[in-house]
């Protein structure tokens, strides 16, 4: 075996060379980073042996550590401490109100240049049983959120028998298994907000929590921590990528956060991933309330070191991640992307490259790569043009190229372009006219042509219209023809003119020779409608359903009654059976309004507003306030009259007017000879002012009506029906889906983890759709999945239902971490967080004890403590949801008490000079005295500091005096010609035992503290880094040769970490602008 050997040469030269090294700082922009790690741990969070130690101050020191020695100046983290935790299943409040106030005391009273923020993990639960739901992480906390169990309520805390100055629930409530409360009423609760913490691992959040928080997204849940512990949470094929997706997909913003959830020494240290917050540039970067309100914004990159933005410029500002672009649909905007290597001087040597992502809003299709751009330098800019198409978010992503190094990444919040404007579905529309004789008298001035053509003009370009009249047979006076510009409506108003009056009234005729014209539309997402104008019954041949056929083709019926000859009941059942509406015309006059109304409910409106106003004399102004409401898709603002003429103005909210001249491109303004009207595209929500003015008034004045009619946004009601969310699928089982929308639908889709697997084109006249999906496990593979239930309505809008399931027949993996070494009566703690499929665990302890991990929500973790030296070998059980298991071993090596190096030789060497002469030959008697001659030169005083620390110039001859002390205890116990005693045997082997735990005790002493220290400036962190890992790798090794009985390279071993170590300790208290005095 070769062994490293140092060269102090060749490390004088690496110094010299990375002296030259030229220091990167971020660009220069209208913004100011801040770095913050938005996850870390306090003593207030375990109460056990992770955290107990970490104080504020602590966490204080450790920012400085990993963050504060290097061009960055502005640092932070927010201090989450658990909400609760069951440690040895007593259930506890982590944070009462008294430790609370304490907490935010230590952070207060701390001097410190950086920005410590309070928050909270709150561990999140169904509300039915103790199970953990998933983690969130609280920010903007003006106090503790209430105790996550459901029984609190009830059952306040009590004095904790084992730490008095805590509380707990009463053993009567947490015997029992305290229900812990769900996402909503946690939510419902707190204020503040927050994010999703470490989604994929840990503690997962599962769908019934997904679920849970729909109703908060945008105004509670901010986002997700897609980089937790070091570890990505993005991976394409986790849920948590897929959900990101989703959301972004149903129109919300989601933002994204990095933290280390470091808990001290034992768990993630702080630094392994964090993010970079995007203050403004006069925001002091000091304030809590500035990163707080930057946190609330989603002004954030989540990173495990390197620096990636995304800006888009659309001409008046830069826009950062979180922010909203307005922008013209068809419109240009400029996309810019900036890096440097952060706090990774590495960067290049990953062979990173960036991706810019693009994510429709309402819609499927989900994150799709518009632009990759290669990273060849440390820092660097490029821009590009994006023509703006729809709603969309941009995100970039910075991701390695290498395959061994596929851990760099650094994810920026979406920027959401939301161009104004959301048009109305296009309508396809027969006008059924009664041409039947009894209309010359219920209509002998032909109103009924004056209020169709009303209604070609009020629809939108890119409808289509049909004209059909009927008596005894039905005629086609326009066939469907597109409304494209003005010449279009003209002539289908031309065609209005040929409606004339005689015979008999064959409604049924009528209804058929409509549906055939609507037949020519093969577009599902077109909403389909005919208009039935009738004066009185249907009196030809027997009237066979002929309004349900229309129905069977997706095609609503709103029938118009006019005068007292009528069906009602009949025209009101057409009406009702196939989702239209029925309307009563008293006399011909009123036929103006019901088509003006009709006009915006064949497209899924109605009337939300009417008036009405008297004028008797020219020049009279009338105003009247009329309130649209939130999320209105479109409104018809109308004037009708009976005569004469009026003028039409409108005010918007904000004051500005909207009249016949106006340059607006979100609006349309048609007049008649007695009708006025606006529509106009995603109104502003408030109040808007109707400004009418009377033009001409005839003799005796008349009346003038005022309407709102208004398609609103209205997302369809869905469900999935089969089994609970979190269900374990063992066997093949239906979901059966089932959506009711009042608009009618365009299409719905089943999705699997976000993977469209069926699609059902829906016609549009359909309020009611259900359809079954076979879930397979034999055909889906292991893990948690997600079956999604998307539709459509004809006005565009999206609704989902989800079902979270499991499939788990693959055993788990197992990982019990690496080998410890500890002192008799210290608490040592195990971590099985690596392993895979974890549901619980079970652990031997090696010492005749066992134990389970600490419970829900800390199934990986345990801990124990042993009461005697020596080496035990602790052996995990991993348990999946399916009772499946998988073992794994590490090494626990505890020594005495308070035992030092120096005290360990010293005993050794006394132990061999006890040794009596009769017991061994002359010539064994011989090596005995040389290997105690070895035993002195390795404890000359000259070679040691003090009882626990070398020399660094003689600490190798320790080593290397040991080792061939060894090397003649082995010969004399191995002497085959004269073999000693075995009590003798045992002694001596004592003697090597010791003298091999002394050198451990070197190593790891000398590990410890290279570890703690400061680096003096970052450009030496690679290297500190690097030696480090080589001293951890040496002592691995010792371990392995000690255990195998190859005491000698054991020693070889730890002398090699001893040597790293130190090696790390100089390059870490090296200043840049000279070298170590004796390197």
């Amino acid at each position: 075996m070769r062994y490293r050997q140092v060269s102090y040469s060749i490390y004088l030269i690496i110094l010299l060379a990375l002296i030259a090294v030229v220091t990167i700082t971020p660009k220069a922009s209208a913004y100011q980073v801040v770095i913050f790690d938005g996850h870390v741990h306090s003593k207030y969070s375990d109460e056990g042996f992770v955290t107990k130690n970490t104080i504020i101050n602590k966490i204080d020191e450790d920012l400085s550590k990993t963050f504060g020695s290097g061009i960055w100046t502005n640092v932070g983290c927010a201090i989450t401490d658990h909400s609760d935790v069951a440690r040895r299943y007593m259930f506890r409040s982590i944070l009462t109100e008294q430790e609370w106030a304490e907490r935010e005391s230590d952070i207060n009273n701390v001097s410190s240049p950086y920005v410590l923020i309070p928050g909270e993990e709150v561990t999140i639960g169904n509300g039915s049983n103790f199970a953990t739901e998933g983690h969130f992480l609280a920010y903007g906390l003006n106090s503790m959120i209430p105790m996550p169990f459901v029984s609190s309520a009830t059952a306040p805390l009590e004095p904790d028998p084992e730490e008095p100055g805590d509380r707990l629930l009463p053993e009567s409530v947490y015997d029992g298994d305290p229900p812990r409360k769900g996402i909503r009423e946690i939510l419902s609760s707190m204020g503040g907000f927050g994010y999703i913490a470490h989604p994929n691992t840990g503690s997962p959040w599962t769908g019934y929590s997904w679920y849970g928080i729909k109703p908060y997204l945008g105004s509670k849940v901010k986002g997700l921590e897609i980089l937790s512990a070091g570890k990505d949470q993005g991976v394409k094929t986790k849920p948590a990528w897929q959900k990101w997706e989703s959301i972004l997909q149903h129109g919300k913003n989601f933002y994204v956060v990095g933290g280390s959830d470091s808990h001290g020494q034992i768990y993630p240290q702080m630094g392994s991933s964090f993010t970079y917050v995007l203050l403004a540039d006069g925001d002091d970067p000091a304030d809590r309330g500035n990163v707080v309100r930057a946190l609330r914004k989603g002004n954030t990159i989540a990173s495990n070191g390197p620096f990636v933005n995304i800006m888009v410029d659309n001409g008046i500002k830069q826009h950062l991640p979180g922010d909203t672009v307005i922008v013209e649909k068809g419109g240009t905007v400029c996309v810019n992307v900036e890096w440097n290597h952060g706090t990774n001087a590495s960067l290049l040597s990953y062979g990173p490259k960036i991706e810019v992502y693009e994510c429709p809003a309402r819609k499927t299709g989900g994150f799709r790569i518009v632009k990759t751009i290669g990273v060849a330098d440390l820092s660097g800019a490029a821009s590009f043009d994006y023509q703006v198409k729809e709603n969309t978010y941009l995100m970039a992503k910075l991701v390695s190229t290498d395959l061994v190094k596929n851990d760099l990444s650094a994810y920026t919040s979406p920027v959401f372009i939301d161009p104004p404007g959301t048009e109305r579905g296009i309508i396809d529309v027969a006008l059924v006219i009664d041409c039947s004789g009894s209309m010359s008298s219920n209509d002998p001035s032909y109103k009924r042509r004056e209020a169709a053509k009303q209604f070609i003009d009020l629809v939108q370009t890119g409808d289509k219209i049909a004209v059909i009249g009927y008596n005894t047979d039905a005629y086609v006076f326009a066939s469907l023809q597109e409304v494209a510009g003005q010449a279009d409506r003209d002539s289908l108003k031309q065609s209005v003119d040929q409606v004339f009056a005689s015979g008999i009234t064959d409604i049924g005729e009528g209804l058929l020779v409509g549906k055939d014209e609507l037949a020519t539309e093969i577009l599902t997402e077109v909403r389909k409608g005919i208009i039935l104008l009738t004066d009185g019954k249907h009196n030809a041949d027997l009237y066979q359903d002929e309004h349900l056929q229309c129905y069977q083709d997706g095609i609503r019926v709103f029938t118009i009654g006019l005068g007292r000859s009528t069906d009602p009941q009949f025209l009101q059942r057409a009406a009702e059976e196939t989702g239209g509406k029925y309307y009563t015309a008293t006399d011909a006059g009123t036929l103006q309004s019901i088509y003006n109304e009709l006009s915006q409910a064949v497209a899924g409106g109605s009337q939300v507003a009417s008036d009405q106003m008297d004028f008797t004399m020219a020049g009279t102004v009338a105003n009247r306030i009329i309130e649209v409401r939130p999320g209105t898709l479109q409104g018809l603002f109308s004037i009708i009259w009976p005569g004469s003429d009026y003028a039409f103005t409108l005010i918007r909210p904000d004051g500005r007017e909207l009249n016949p001249q106006s340059p607006d491109p979100d609006y349309s303004y048609v007049k008649g000879p007695t009708y006025a009207s606006y529509t106009v595209d995603n109104p502003d929500p408030g109040s808007w002012t109707c400004v009418i003015t009377a033009l001409e008034v005839p003799p005796g004045g008349e009346t003038v009506e005022l309407s709102l009619n208004a398609i609103e946004s209205t997302p369809p009601e869905l469900s999935l029906e089969g089994f609970q969310d979190g269900y374990l699928l063992d066997s093949p089982i239906t979901i059966t889906a089932r959506a009711v929308d009042t608009d009618g639908f365009v299409n719905f889709k089943f999705f699997l983890d976000m993977e469209e697997m069926q699609s059902y084109p829906v016609s549009a006249g359909q309020n009611e759709v259900s359809a079954d999906y076979l879930l397979d496990p034999d055909i889906i593979g292991d893990g948690p999945h997600t079956l999604m239930f998307w539709a459509k309505d004809s006005n565009f809008s999206v609704g989902t239902a989800e079902l979270s399931f499991i499939i788990d027949k693959q055993p788990p993996v197992a990982d019990a971490g690496p080998d410890q070494s500890v002192k008799v009566g210290e608490e040592v703690g195990f971590d099985a967080s690596n392993s895979k499929d974890l549901h619980y665990t079970t652990w031997d302890y090696g010492d005749g004890t066992s134990g389970t991990g600490f419970g829900p929500g800390f199934e990986c973790y345990s801990s124990h403590i042993y009461e005697q030296p020596g080496v035990y070998t602790v052996t995990l059980i991993v348990h999946d949801v399916a009772g499946n298991t998988a073992t794994d071993q590490m090494i626990v090596t505890v020594t005495g008490a308070e035992e030092s190096a120096q005290a360990c030789k010293q005993k050794a060497s006394e132990s061999l000079k006890a040794i009596s002469k009769n017991d061994l030959s002359w010539g064994q008697n011989i090596t005995r005295q040389l290997a105690i001659h070895d035993l002195c030169v390795s404890l000359n005083e000259a070679f040691w500091v003090d009882e626990k620390h070398l020399d660094q110039l003689h600490g190798y001859l320790v080593f290397t005096s040991e080792e061939l002390a060894v090397a003649k205890i082995n010969g004399i116990i191995s002497d085959n010609k004269k073999p000693v005693a075995e009590p003798v045997k045992q002694q001596l082997a004592a003697v090597r035992d010791d003298l091999v735990m002394a050198d451990q005790i070197l190593a790891l002493t000398a590990l410890e503290e290279a570890q703690a220290a400061l680096v003096q400036n970052q450009i030496w962190r690679t290297l500190v880094d690097q030696h480090i890992a080589i001293a951890q790798s040496e002592i691995a090794a010792a371990r392995q040769e000690a255990e195998a009985g190859h005491h000698q390279e054991a020693i070889q071993h730890y002398r090699e970490a001893w040597a790293n170590a130190q090696l790390a300790l100089k390059f870490a208290q090296c200043n840049l602008l000279e070298l170590p005095q004796d390197l």
